[in-house]
Formats: C-alpha cells, sequence, structure tokens
C-alpha cells in the first residue's frame, strides 16, 4: 500500500494532482522502497515525441528513433509557450559544462585548478578527458550536421537555423545524455531498445548504474524504487 509522503522537503505533506510526481513511502518492511511515482504521460519520452507535431519527422529518419530524437524534440518543445511540460523545460539548466562537452582549452584550465599533480599530465587522467571530450565533440559535430541540417532544409517550417545550430544542439544532447531515465515496461523503441524519458523531478535523484522507472502502461504511471 502506497501512502503520500509529500512533495519534497520543500513543500509541506498534502495531497497533490496526478499530473505531478509524488514522492511516496513503502508500508512493508524489508521490501524494495518506492521512492518517487508519475503519471507517465507526465514523462518527457520518446513516444509522446512521435505523436507531436513533429513526430513524423522523427518517425520517418532512422537517424532519429534515439536520443537524438527525444533530444530534438526537446528543442521543438522549448519554443512552445503552451508546452504541458513547461515547468519542466524551465527547469533545467540553460547553460552546463560536462568535461566532454568542453574544447581542449577548458579541459586544460578544469584539470590544472584541480588538485591534480601536473594538471594531470603524466597520470593518465588528462589524456583519458580529452580524448572523451574530443571524441563526445565529433559525435555532436557529426550529427548536427547529418541529422539536423538536413532537417533545415527539408522542413524549413518547423525547423530555423537560428533555433536548432550547434550550440542549441550540443544542449539538448547533454540533457538528455544526463537526466533521460529508462522507462522499462513503457512501449519499446525502434530495434527493442527501452525508452527513456525526462521526468519531472527526477534529476533529484541519484541512482546506481542501471536504476531505471518501472512503468505499468495498464495503470498508466512509472515508479522508480531502492532497496534490494
Amino acid at each position: 500500500m502506497l501512502k503520500e509522503a509529500g512533495w519534497i522537503l520543500l513543500h509541506p505533506m498534502k495531497l497533490i494532482s496526478e499530473s505531478r510526481p509524488r514522492f511516496i513511502i513503502e508500508e512493508k518492511a524489508g521490501s524494495r522502497k518506492a521512492l518517487m511515482m508519475i503519471a507517465m504521460n507526465r514523462t518527457f519520452n520518446f513516444q509522446e515525441a512521435l505523436i507531436s507535431e513533429i513526430g513524423f519527422v522523427i518517425a520517418s529518419d532512422k537517424h532519429l528513433l534515439n536520443s537524438y530524437g527525444l533530444a530534438l524534440f526537446l528543442l521543438h518543445e522549448s519554443r512552445n509557450v503552451r508546452s504541458k511540460w513547461r515547468s519542466l523545460l524551465c527547469s533545467l539548466p540553460k547553460i552546463f559544462s560536462f568535461p566532454t562537452l568542453m574544447t581542449e582549452e577548458e579541459v586544460s584550465d578544469l584539470l590544472s585548478r584541480m588538485d591534480v599533480p601536473g594538471g594531470g599530465r603524466g597520470t593518465g587522467l588528462r589524456e583519458s578527458v580529452e580524448t572523451a571530450a574530443a571524441n563526445v565533440r565529433s559525435l555532436v559535430r557529426d550529427s548536427h550536421r547529418h541529422v539536423i541540417l538536413p532537417l533545415l532544409q527539408r522542413y524549413p517550417h518547423l525547423f530555423s537555423a537560428d533555433h536548432y545550430g550547434l550550440s542549441a544542439w550540443a544542449w539538448a544532447l547533454g540533457i538528455v545524455w544526463s537526466r533521460a531515465w529508462p522507462l522499462h515496461g513503457a512501449r519499446a523503441v525502434a530495434g527493442g531498445r527501452v525508452q527513456r524519458g525526462l521526468v519531472p523531478g527526477g534529476d533529484v535523484l541519484r541512482g546506481p548504474p542501471g536504476a531505471a522507472w518501472d512503468c505499468d502502461a495498464a495503470v498508466g504511471t512509472c515508479v522508480i524504487t531502492a532497496g534490494g
């Protein structure tokens, strides 16, 4: 039996609508504890992307049947002031920086300010970060050139160069790569891959590798649990 446990720690305990995530507790001792539950249709997921205004674009391009499609949907919805995910979109950081998205100069500056002897030279750390950063920058540039730029030419009424530039694309991919959760039980995407999605409030949770949300399509909810 699941009981309401209030909306995070900043709000008093109260009933809240099903459209928002609920932090919940499990009464049964010794079982896996449910930490949070949310309606499936409130998760920003690939299935919602497919039924959106740009769904036909995503469905018709094999390169978009993965995280690229979710990132494209994220950029599209970020322009929609009436989006049902407006509160989620407005909560996302406008600027953030991963070492793997940094330029060589930024990586060098980061390591020089860390307490790493010689700025990481000779330890393998610097080389590892620089190699990873170069690979990710290449992935972002190549995907923008081969996936996004053709869309600007093919569908100018849907995608504009000023909103789908390289920096915006890097931001959207960074959000998806860092914050999208596996949604087990949701309809699988192309190739049987597990669908991923952004969950309102879910980015405050930190789980071990492999942590995921368990979704029940029949009930229409997704729950994340902790414990053995």
